[in-house]
């Protein structure tokens, strides 16, 4: 399904070349577009990118899907993450935009989604298919897949028509930081309802992620038990799953019975669990979610943010750095606390519906209906996108459309994405501003 052509836009720190914006620029404190810098060129910079539908912030990559269906990525290549060969002795080739030469498999299928964990890319295509390229990281490498657990420097298929270990259709899938979580086709080719979707997994485990593997299975020891998709059982009662979410350490699915489902890392309230369950291996219902309405997650390392179907935002696990956003700096000076309790946070007067939302390590952002971007936690590396000091932000503030300089002036937001040190979204000409 297309997207609204879109321009990418960056901000945060680039010493691992994750702006795309060259080897010279060191940081940048607003949103700036991934473009080169030519002073000659009247608009001050000559586009690198093409009109994007999907921009992702991986932990030290990005990755953006034009309009035409084409893949670009740039930033760490170490771990073959960019899908693409980066000459030797080349240091500007993996810090701008370089396309993706797809495999012959790929031929006729169109990229509907992209994903990024730490240190892998992956490609979702309308054929329901998944291919990927990377590597995962938990205890060290796990590797990539059963038959190649080094890392894999070209695109290569996962799961879906095209793959020789899992070929039923993919509908949707999401990332952590090294696991992915694929939902299953929920319909057959003349559209009618298919047999009861799945929910497959693979990748790292450590922190009860996978939802399958049990806490004495070492990272290590089971890659082929890992590095293969296979399905998580549902909980007794949670009905057929209809999406699924993962971020961080923490996996989520939703269901038609309108219940959360959740796995992996608890140890600040992030699953919205009681926090005596500090890891979550086997699914569980998360009754503090269920019933609301709930409509997406995003996920940071330790807290987690979900958005209702009324627009409205719900937060739980951790405080620090303000990423709650329902916390004073004056109550962050002698506390780090955890809660587990979802609790809806309030936005700035005037401010519209929330229509999605996004999670960072350590920062948390939310777009309203109009477009406006809302950023709150860890002013760290110039996260925030407001182009002043460095500081932590403790509830949801707007980042200004009408400021700043003149790339940025009346631009609406269309989605937003939040990597390790970095954030990159998408956006389109026709906001008044803020």
């Amino acid at each position: 399904m297309k997207m609204s052509d879109g321009d990418a836009y960056v901000w945060g720190d680039n010493t691992c070349q994750v702006l795309g914006l060259t080897t010279n620029v060191g940081a940048r404190k607003r949103p700036f577009p991934v473009a080169k810098i030519n002073r000659e060129h009247p608009s001050g910079y000559t586009r690198l990118l093409p009109k994007c539908q999907i921009v992702v912030a991986g932990g030290l990559h990005s990755v953006a899907v034009t309009v035409e269906g084409d893949i670009y990525t740039w930033g760490t290549h170490e771990e073959g993450q960019l899908g693409r060969v980066v000459p030797e002795g080349d240091d500007e080739a993996p810090a701008v935009p370089g396309k993706v030469t797809l495999p012959a498999a790929c031929k006729g299928a169109e990229v509907i989604n992209a994903e990024a964990t730490d240190s892998a890319t992956f490609a979702l295509f309308d054929d329901g298919s998944v291919f990927g390229c990377g590597v995962f990281k938990d205890d060290g490498e796990l590797g990539f897949s059963p038959g190649n657990t080094g890392r894999q420097h070209g695109m290569a298929p996962v799961a879906g028509p095209r793959s020789p270990a899992h070929t039923t259709p993919i509908e949707s899938m999401a990332a952590g930081n090294g696991h992915l979580v694929m939902l299953t086709s929920r319909f057959g080719g003349d559209g009618k309802a298919a047999s009861k979707p799945e929910v497959l997994t693979l990748g790292a485990c450590a922190q009860g992620q996978l939802g399958r593997v049990g806490s004495r299975v070492g990272p290590r020891s089971h890659s082929r038990t890992l590095l293969a998709p296979a399905a998580v059982r549902m909980p007794r009662g949670a009905g057929r799953p209809v999406a699924v979410f993962a971020g961080g350490f923490q996996t989520f699915v939703l269901t038609d019975t309108d219940k959360v489902v959740a796995f992996g890392l608890n140890n600040w309230g992030q699953l919205g669990l009681p926090l005596t369950d500090s890891m979550a291996f086997i699914p569980k219902i998360v009754p503090a979610l269920s019933g609301k309405g709930i409509i997406e997650l995003a996920c940071g390392d330790h807290h987690t943010l979900a958005l209702t179907k009324s627009g409205h935002v719900l937060t739980f696990g951790r405080y620090a750095y303000g990423r709650l956003g329902r916390a004073t700096e004056e109550d962050m000076v002698h506390s780090d606390a955890a809660d587990p309790t979802p609790t809806r946070i309030a936005f700035p007067p005037g401010a519209a519906a929330i229509s999605s939302v996004a999670a960072g390590i350590k920062e948390s952002g939310a777009v309203d209906e109009r477009g406006v971007l809302y950023m709150w936690g860890c002013g760290d590396l110039n996260m925030q996108g407001r182009g002043d000091d460095e500081d932590d932000v403790f509830a949801p503030e707007p980042v200004p459309v009408k400021e700043g300089y003149k790339h940025w002036q009346g631009q609406r937001v269309e989605s937003c994405s939040i990597g390790a040190q970095h954030v990159m979204i998408r956006a389109t000409p026709g906001h008044d501003g803020v």
